[in-house]
């Protein structure tokens, strides 16, 4: 009988550590932004967006962000690193937690065409969110150590005060 309950718990316990890890790591919203802006250049005028996450770490694992939607633009995120070319993600890493902070925008000039500056990298214009979401945002990861796509829907959004540049 003893032994049964070794082995009973010895899978559930296997169990649990496998559902555990195939499953949307939990991320929280510390702070999402809007500031509109004009200026600098004559005629131009955008809008910047800056988030910051916050996850726990998993025992040998990396939570990976690669994309956000912003009112039907679908921004690729670059991961600040040594080679990599204009980042617009930032990752840090305290204890066992990890905090991401992203930065995107969009710049519109004279004749009101979009103008997308270096290192927003709009992936596509007007390009649908893969799922329905009714927050201010969506962000797309992965595990590392998983394939599957997960989602994260931003709530909030708070409007700064616009920024009007000379």
């Amino acid at each position: 009988m003893k032994l049964f309950k070794v082995q009973y718990l010895s899978i559930l316990l296997i169990m649990t550590l496998i559902f555990c890890s195939c499953q949307a790591q939990k991320i929280t919203t510390v702070d999402a932004t809007r500031q509109d802006w004009s200026g600098g250049i004559a005629g131009y005028y955008g809008t910047n967006f800056h988030f910051t996450l916050e996850t726990f770490t998993i025992k040998n694992d990396t939570l990976l962000i690669d994309s956000i939607w912003i009112q039907n633009k679908v921004y690729a995120l670059r991961r600040d690193t040594s080679n990599a070319d204009n980042p617009n993600l930032k990752v840090f890493k305290k204890g066992n937690k990890l905090s991401y902070f992203i930065n995107v925008g969009f710049s519109v000039n004279e004749n009101h065409q979009n103008y997308i500056a270096e290192g927003n990298n709009v992936k596509d214009e007007n390009h649908p969110a893969p799922i329905k979401y009714n927050g201010s945002a969506l962000v797309q990861y992965h595990l590392k150590s998983a394939k599957k796509i997960y989602y994260y829907e931003i709530p909030f959004l708070k409007v700064l005060t616009p920024a009007n540049y000379p």
